[in-house]
This record gives structure tokens, C-alpha cells and sequence, in this order.
């Protein structure tokens, strides 16, 4: 899914999406089952599903492929065109 969705079809799995806020602006939400609302992934406070708060929401996509090493970071992610160290 790479469109942005209305705020009343947010997951309510408790994975990590992103929303945009009135300003606009981009944050990280997620579903925390415990206190039974969104809250923003890095300050935890309740995000409401409703203008201004989550004006959208977009799934995340596929995350960069961390290796032990730059070079094999750089190959698992398709990068080596750009690998300019030994």
C-alpha cells in the first residue's frame, strides 16, 4: 500500500505507520492495545484519528537491510554502485 489513507482506516495492529499532521507535517503512530489509542511513536503521546491530529496515514515501507559491515550493507541494499571504500 503506497497511498495515503483516511485517518478512520488506520491499523489498529500495533505496527509502525507513518501520518501526516496539519502543518503539514510527518510523524511515526502506532496502535497501543494497553491504553487502547494512537500515540506517536517517539514521544507516546495519544494521536486522535481526526484533523489536525492525523489529517493521513501511510503503511512504511520496506526498511534498509542492516549488515555488519558498509559494504555488505551497501550490496544488500543495491548500493554498490555507490561503494567507494576498500
Amino acid at each position: 500500500m503506497s497511498d495515503w489513507q483516511p485517518p478512520e482506516t488506520a491499523p489498529k495492529d500495533g505496527k509502525v505507520f507513518l501520518i501526516t499532521l496539519a502543518g503539514p507535517s510527518v510523524d511515526l503512530c502506532c496502535w497501543v492495545e494497553k491504553r487502547q489509542q494512537f500515540e506517536d511513536y517517539f514521544h507516546k503521546q495519544k494521536i486522535r484519528p481526526e484533523w489536525p491530529y492525523m489529517v493521513a496515514w501511510k503503511a512504511i515501507g520496506r526498511l534498509a537491510r542492516v549488515c555488519n559491515t558498509e559494504k555488505t550493507s551497501r550490496r544488500e541494499n543495491g548500493w554498490m554502485g555507490n561503494y567507494i571504500h576498500d
